[in-house]
C-alpha cells in the first residue's frame, strides 16, 4: 500500500490567500497526496482551552476568514489534490465537514476525549497525533477509539511536539509499540529538518506521513518555519518516501528477477 503523504502548510501562509494557493501547488507539485492546512474560529477561544495565552497574538495573527475553506478546497480540487483541516473545536465541524474526507486532531486534543468522539460520529477518518503523550495516554485514547467502533478508520501518528524537533528525540520505534496497542493505522506527524526522516518512518512501518512545507519568501518569524521544509526540499522528502517504499518490497524471502542470471553459479552441496 502507498503511503498516504500529507503537506501540512500550517501557519506558512502568513495569513496570505494567495501564499495559501500556491502551498497547495507546491504539494502536489512535490507529489504529496493531501494538502491540510488548520482552521480555527475563535482565537481567544483557542487559548483559553489550551490555557496558552501567551500565544494568543500568534493565534489571532495566523486566523483566517470561513470563506478561505471553500476556496481552499476548491483550489485543491482544481489541481487534484485532497484538501484536508485540522480542526481545534467542535463547533467548528460544521464549517470543516463540507470540504473535507477527513479530519486531522492535534498532539494537544488528545486527550479531549468528548471532542474526539465528536470528531469519530462524523464517520470520517480521523487523524490524531500523540506528541506530549505517555503509553498510558494512549491506552486511554486507543480504549475511546475502539468503543466507538472506529478504529478502522482512525490513524494515530507518532510525533514529537518540539519545533524544530531534534532527530533523537523522533523516536520512531515507538511505531512498534503503538502497533501493539491498537489495530488503527499508523504514521508519523514530523517536525524534523530532516529530509530522510518519513522514509525511516515508512520503514517502521508508518502508512501516513504528514509534513510541514513553506514557501521561500515566508516570514522567517512565522512560528511554523521552523520545522517546514522548501519547496525542493519536500520534493525530496517525497522522493525518499517513494524510494523507502520500492525497497522494502515483499516480506517473503525469494529469489529475485534480477539473481536469476547469477543463481546458475550458485553453489550446491
Amino acid at each position: 500500500m502507498s503511503t498516504t503523504i500529507i503537506a501540512e502548510p500550517g501557519s506558512t501562509h502568513d495569513g496570505d490567500f494567495d501564499k495559501a494557493l500556491e502551498l497547495i501547488e507546491v504539494a502536489k507539485k512535490a507529489g504529496a497526496d493531501v494538502c491540510k492546512f488548520q482552521w480555527w474560529s475563535n482565537p481567544r477561544q483557542l487559548a483559553e482551552r489550551r490555557k496558552a495565552k501567551t500565544y494568543l497574538p500568534i493565534y489571532q495573527k495566523y486566523q483566517y476568514p470561513k470563506t478561505w475553506l471553500k476556496g481552499l478546497a476548491e483550489h485543491c480540487t482544481r489541481h487534484g489534490i485532497e484538501f484536508a483541516c485540522t480542526v481545534y473545536c467542535q463547533e467548528d465541524l460544521p464549517a470543516i465537514l463540507p470540504f473535507v474526507k477527513r479530519l486531522k486532531i492535534a498532539s494537544f486534543e488528545n486527550q479531549d476525549f468528548d471532542f474526539i468522539k465528536a470528531c469519530l460520529a462524523t464517520g470520517l477518518e480521523v487523524i490524531i497525533s500523540t506528541g506530549m503523550s505517555h503509553h498510558l495516554d494512549i491506552r486511554k485514547l486507543v480504549e475511546v477509539i475502539e468503543r466507538q467502533g472506529a478504529a478502522g478508520r482512525t490513524v494515530l501518528l507518532q510525533c514529537t511536539s518540539s519545533y524544530p524537533c531534534a532527530i533523537k528525540e523522533l523516536h520512531l520505534r515507538v511505531l512498534h509499540e503503538l502497533a501493539s496497542l491498537t489495530d488503527c493505522r499508523l504514521g508519523f506527524s514530523d517536525h524534523s529538518r530532516s529530509e530522510i526522516t518519513g522514509a525511516l518512518a515508512v520503514a517502521q512501518g508508518a502508512q501516513v506521513v504528514e509534513k510541514h512545507i513553506q514557501l521561500a519568501r515566508t516570514d522567517n518569524r512565522n512560528p511554523d518555519a521552523v520545522c517546514a521544509l522548501l519547496p525542493s526540499q519536500f520534493v525530496r522528502y517525497v522522493e525518499n518516501i517513494r524510494t523507502a517504499e520500492k525497497a522494502l518490497g515483499r516480506a517473503v524471502k525469494q529469489v529475485t528477477a534480477g539473481e536469476i542470471p547469477m543463481s546458475k553459479y550458485k553453489v550446491k552441496l
